[in-house]
Order: C-alpha cells, then structure tokens, then sequence
C-alpha cells in the first residue's frame, strides 16, 4: 500500500544544510571565481538558492506523480511557490544585467560581443542536455525507430531549438525527462532579441527617462491583461519580471542609492518580503506579489547580502553552477527515480525517509552540475571569450 506524507518545507533548510556541507568540502578542490569588477550587487549567492528552489519543488512533484501517476501534481503552495520565486527572480536578474549594459552604454552595444557571450553560455549546456534525453529515450524506449526518419529529426531539431519539446520517437511524454524547464529559455532568448530595439530607443530619445516609461506602461499594460504569443509559446505577464530588474538597474550608479540599500536594515526588510510572500499567496498571480519580489531583489542586486549570507563562498559556488543545477536537475530525478530506484517513493514508510532522499538527490544534482560546469560550460564561455578577444574586441562579463 502506498503511504503518501505531506513534504514538510523544513525537508528544503535540510537538504541546503546537506549540500552546503559536501560544497563546503568541495571548495578545498574548486574555489568560486571572484571578480568584483565584474559582478554587480550580489547575484551570484542569489542564483543557487533559486536553482534548488526549482530542484525542491520538482523533487515533490517527482513524488507525488510516482503515488498519483500524474505529472506536476504538487498540492504544497510552498513548493509551488518556492519555483515560481525562482523563475521569476532569475527573469529579473537578466532584466537587470542586460538593462545595465544598454542603459550605462547609453544605447551602444557591441551585439556581436554579446550575442557570442549568450550562445556560447546557454546553448552548450542545452544541447548536451537534448543529447543526454535523446539517449535516454532509445535506451528505455529500445534502440529501433518507431517513425519516419524524417518525423524524428524534425523532433529533434524542434528540441535543439527549446521552442518546442514534442515526443521523441513516440516516447511518452518526452518533456517530464526535462521537467519542463527549458520553457524559460524562450523568454530570456525573446528579451536578448528585444535587446537592440530597446538601446536604440535609449540612443535616439530626447530625453533618456522616456523609454524606461514607455517600457514600463507596456509591461504593465501586458501584465493587467496578459495575453498569449502564438506559435512560441509566451505569455506577457511573465515580463513583469524582466521591469523589475530594469528599475533596479537604473539606479545601480547611484552610489548613494546602493550604500543605503546595502544597510542591515534593508537585509531585514528583503527577508521579510519574502516571508510575506509564502504567507500571503497561493497560486493565483496578484500585483503586489511584483512589488514584494522588487522589495526583495532591488537591495541585493544593489549589493545587499541579506546579512552576509550571498557573499560565503559556499553559495558564490552554488550561484556559479546555478545553471546546471536548473537545466540537469530533472533528468537526474528522471535517471534516479524512473530508471535505477523506481520503487523509492512508494517502499517508503517514514517522512524522513522522503527527505533524506531529497537531500540526497540535491547532493548528485551539485555534484553533476560541478562537473558539467567545469567540463562544459565553463570551456565553451572561454572559447567565446575567445572568439570575442580574437576580433580585437573588449569582453565584458554580462553573466
């Protein structure tokens, strides 16, 4: 008989107190790399906190759907909050990064310089992913072709593509492999295209403060009434995000600013933000849900480090990996509990039981992520650097 616990949020503080223990250990062999000159506010810290937030609520899902057989079956708001938290900030930090860049550039870009940053540090890692799935499909699925050669290349490349995920060789729900989360993909690319309309605006404007309105009122005219973009796949109300990081971002060079905002006092008022946040809301989207995560975000993208806690380099470490951690941490679920220990959830008789699992699995998910970063991710953003040094050009981190 299957026994089903509810997932206690106290399993998350435990399974980051457990990875943060092996991280700890991992940096007497990997040392973050710190380049203040390079880094604005305190995003790194911040980054691996919201991949385990999406890890965690995953994690539950994965659970739920092997007692009920239903994908994204997550009754706990807590959980579904904890990953919407996380999408929604990793938005705004790329609002916020590349906001800068045009707004203190006054409109003048190097695009190549960053559309070469951008492919050589988001496609790499996806593909090796895709290629990952598409081995796990003819492994599990059987090593034959179940339809027109022509259909299953056109699968693929719609994969390689991250607009479309359809099923692979007729594999039932090829996605759940992913966890779906290659979804965000489509909107960071749709805002990088967005890129040069945006600083040509700011470059041909009277008056610089026009655009960042008129931003602003679109924005917020497509989140009151959001609506779908055919054919790929968006909605408007997800926008929203990247306005937040542009408003942090416009004030970033002021230094006055930035000294206030990075007061202890201010510390106090994010973390309590975000306490409100888990206690108000449920699942339906509410405009003051924005301006408590702008509440939350603005101090630490102006270098607030809630008390120090985003500068320990134990979390620098896990913000470096934070990608992996989002793009990977779905097939090890998959691998973990769909192929080698299929029975774990349904065998277990204790809650500690499922979390000790959690924390486990957490653990595989840094671990593989340490090393797809290091052998992946990392190599191909310094072969972009490359290509970019060799043209003769200045390379800025954007990342």
């Amino acid at each position: 008989m299957k026994t089903q616990f509810q997932i206690s949020p106290l399993a998350t503080l435990f399974s980051i107190l457990t990875c943060s223990l092996v991280i700890y250990f991992l940096l007497f062999f990997r040392r973050p790399v710190e380049d203040k000159t390079r880094r604005l506010g305190c995003l790194d810290g911040l980054r691996g906190f919201l991949a385990m937030g999406v890890f965690f609520r995953h994690y539950v899902v994965c659970y739920y759907s092997h007692l009920n057989g239903k994908w994204d079956t997550c009754p706990s708001i807590f959980y579904y909050l904890i990953a919407k938290v996380g999408v929604a900030l990793f938005f705004t930090i790329t609002g916020f990064l590349f906001w800068y860049k045009i707004w203190t550039g006054q409109g003048k870009v190097n695009w190549f310089n960053l559309y070469i940053s951008r492919i050589f540090r988001i496609i790499p890692l996806y593909w090796f992913a895709t290629i990952v799935i598409i081995f796990i499909v003819f492994v599990i699925g059987g090593a034959t072709i179940k339809e027109p050669l022509i259909n299953l290349l056109s699968e693929i490349l719609r994969w390689l593509s991250f607009l479309w995920i359809p099923d692979i060789n007729k594999f039932y729900d090829t996605g759940r492999i992913l966890a779906y989360v290659q979804w965000t993909l489509k909107y960071e690319w749709l805002f990088y295209t967005s890129l040069p309309l945006l600083a040509l605006g700011i470059r041909f404007s009277k008056g610089r403060s026009l655009i960042p309105w008129l931003m602003a009122a679109i924005v917020i005219l497509g989140t009151v009434k959001p609506f779908d973009i055919p054919i790929i796949g968006i909605n408007t109300k997800f926008f929203i995000y990247f306005l937040i990081g542009a408003v942090a971002a416009s004030n970033y060079n002021n230094v006055r600013l930035r000294n206030l905002a990075q007061q202890k006092i201010f510390s106090l008022i994010a973390v309590l933000s975000m306490v409100l946040f888990f206690i108000i809301y449920k699942i339906d989207d509410q405009p003051s849900q924005y301006l408590l995560l702008a509440v939350f975000f603005i101090p630490i993208a102006l270098g607030n480090s809630l008390f120090g806690l985003l500068k320990m380099p134990i979390f620098i470490l896990l913000g470096e990996i934070s990608y992996s951690i989002y793009l990977l941490h779905g097939i090890v679920l998959y691998l973990v509990f769909t192929i080698f220990i299929p029975s774990f959830f349904t065998l277990q008789t204790s809650q500690f039981g499922v979390y000790l699992g959690m924390a486990l699995t957490g653990i595989i998910v840094v671990c593989v992520s340490l090393l797809t970063y290091s052998l992946l991710e990392k190599p191909f953003m310094d072969l972009g650097k490359s290509i970019v040094k060799n043209r003769g050009k200045t390379y800025v981190r954007t990342i």
